[in-house]
């Protein structure tokens, strides 16, 4: 409505809540402490004398899939197999720091709202369209190499687009098959996972990864006989967790976040 183009892509872009964390953070420091984390974080790991456990755990699983396929601090995998691998490590990562005793649900964005859809094809469009632009021109030699090289088949490290971490992609098929691997797998060799029961909701199912753990939990509310003291564990990067949390009117819920350096911290 006569803005400015940059001003529409800005809009376009934007997503979340921005910056609130960072002001629960600082308005609010004593809601927040460090985990500790146990120094050998696997599928066999055990608690330290200081450990925490929580009744359960839910994983808002697509922030730790980018975490695994384009992180900041290290070099991607570079094959597919590599990629699922790392998400593996992670899971297990964050079950032995979370240690929980009854329920693990894993929750990845299925097909969001058709509002949200529409916002995230154009803002994956115009991603896909700048670093179109700002590619460096390479041979056609190397251009052919880098097709052949597939993600998964062993080849060259190949250049993952984290465009593909969305519903009805061959990646997230993928993941989908190599997730129900990977508990059964758990399941049966690891003894924490023996006691747990394990809700896999992928991508074939509909709706973002932070409201289907929200519906779960109102559901488990109804149910007869449920503890008013179970203390539940979110694992996800969103602001929005925090305010979704707050709408449950639990009395224990605790948010699981990677440490990120927000405000002084970020000069230390």
């Amino acid at each position: 409505c006569g803005k400015p183009e940059h001003e529409h892509k800005s809009t376009l872009r934007a997503m979340g809540v921005p910056t609130f964390y960072r002001y629960v953070h600082d308005r609010w420091p004593r809601g927040r402490s460090d985990c500790a984390e146990p120094v050998a974080a696997g599928p066999s790991a055990a608690a330290g004398p200081a450990a925490v456990e929580f009744d359960a755990l839910y994983l808002d699983f697509n922030g730790l899939v980018h975490n695994a396929t384009h992180p900041q601090d290290r070099p991607a995998p570079a094959t597919r197999a590599a990629m699922m691998l790392e998400i593996f490590r992670l899971v297990d990562r964050l079950v032995a720091v979370a240690r929980p005793r009854r329920l693990l649900y894993i929750a990845v964005d299925g097909v969001a709202p058709r509002a949200k859809m529409d916002q995230q094809r154009s803002r994956r469009f115009l991603t896909a369209e700048e670093r179109r632009v700002a590619a460096v021109p390479v041979s056609e030699a190397a251009a052919a190499a880098a097709e052949a090289a597939e993600p998964g088949s062993g080849g060259a490290a190949c250049s993952f687009d984290h465009n593909a971490i969305t519903p009805g992609s061959a990646f997230m098929a993928d993941l989908r098959h190599s997730l129900r691997y990977y508990c059964a797998s758990r399941a049966a060799s690891s003894p924490a996972w023996r006691r747990l029961e394990v809700v896999l909701s992928d991508s074939a199912v509909a709706g973002e990864g932070e409201h289907k753990i929200m519906d779960f939990i109102r559901q488990q509310r109804r149910q007869p006989g449920y503890a008013p003291d179970t203390s539940h564990c979110i694992y996800g990067l969103d602001a929005d967790l925090v305010m979704l949390s707050l709408a449950t009117h639990e009395l224990r819920v605790h948010l699981l976040r990677e440490w990120v350096p927000v405000g002084a911290e970020r000069f230390r």
